[in-house]
Order: structure tokens, then sequence, then C-alpha cells
């Protein structure tokens, strides 16, 4: 599970559509979760978390990196390192 905050301020209102990736180290998207952001009204705060669930097996170790974005383009990104576990 990933938390997701989405910062909506001043976001003009409709329905947004927001997408959760997982790409391996080569950069190949390995899981992708979508959900739906509804901006009701206008505001100078607004904040939206979200429990995202990624399906995904961490099948190899090194960087990784979690993106967000909506249909108009990346809006974060984080970079996790899976390392293999010690011996």
């Amino acid at each position: 599970m990933v938390l997701v905050v989405i910062e909506a301020g001043g976001v003009p209102a409709g329905e947004y559509t927001i997408h959760v990736d997982l790409h391996d180290p080569a950069g190949t998207r390995v899981s992708r979760a979508t959900f739906p952001v509804v901006v009701e009204e206008v505001g100078a705060v607004l904040r939206l978390p979200q429990l995202v669930a990624l399906d995904a097996e961490w099948k190899e170790s090194g960087r990784h990196a979690l993106t967000v974005s909506s249909d108009l383009g990346e809006l974060a990104s984080v970079e996790v390192v899976v390392r293999p576990p010690a011996a």
C-alpha cells in the first residue's frame, strides 16, 4: 500500500484521473494503479489522501521509481531502493 496525498489547491473543479506507477531499475513499468479525484470546489488548500494498492513483486534489487501522474503530466516521483535480503 502507498499513501498518496494529492494537493489540488487552485485546481479547477472537475474529475481527474490519477495514476501511480512503479518502474523497475530498467525503467519498465511493473505496476499501475489508477483512481479518480473529484474537485468539487476550488480552494487555496485542498489535500486529498488516497490509499493505493499496487499489485507488484519486488523481483530485483536496485533503484525503482514510484511516480504519480495525471493525464496532464507527472505530479511527483520518488526513488525506492530495494536491497537483497541479508545473508
